[in-house]
């Protein structure tokens, strides 16, 4: 897939987005694997690579994918992955808020993941999973 000009693809198997206050892994498909939350030392609230029973993903992907990519925004910690399918292509923004304001740093317990609409027809069938095994079941669309 060709990348927009203001990007930087990254060469990693996950991206890794925070604010300085936690740290999210997102797998390039578009599944956030590794969210320790509210902070760097708490507890995972999704953590598919260490334990598979307890660990979870929160992940939005297409049900007929053909390829994949992600990348930052240049200069930014703004994580895209985008989607080629057989319906269409889009893609999933995801960040993390972090801003300077009344002469101090606010890291807002956020993380934002937004619809990319690139559409080449109408629409594009996705399956949307928010899921934890143990204490919580938060999502399970599509």
């Amino acid at each position: 897939m060709k990348i927009a000009g203001n990007a930087t693809q990254h060469k990693c198997q996950t991206g890794i987005i925070g604010n300085c206050s936690y740290i999210a892994h997102i797998d390039k498909m578009a599944s956030v694997v590794w969210l320790c939350w509210p902070h760097f030392d708490s507890s995972f609230v999704f953590g598919d690579p260490i334990d598979d029973e307890k660990g979870g993903t929160f992940s939005i992907t297409p049900s007929h994918l053909i390829e994949s990519d992600q990348y930052y925004l240049t200069d930014t910690n703004t994580l895209c992955t985008e989607f080629l399918c057989t319906d269409g292509r889009f893609g999933i923004i995801d960040f993390a808020p972090r801003f300077f304001q009344n002469d101090r740093s606010f890291m807002p317990q956020m993380l934002f993941r937004k619809e990319k609409k690139t559409f080449i027809h109408t629409w594009v069938s996705k399956k949307i999973q928010c899921f934890r095994i143990g204490k919580n079941v938060f999502l399970k669309a599509g």
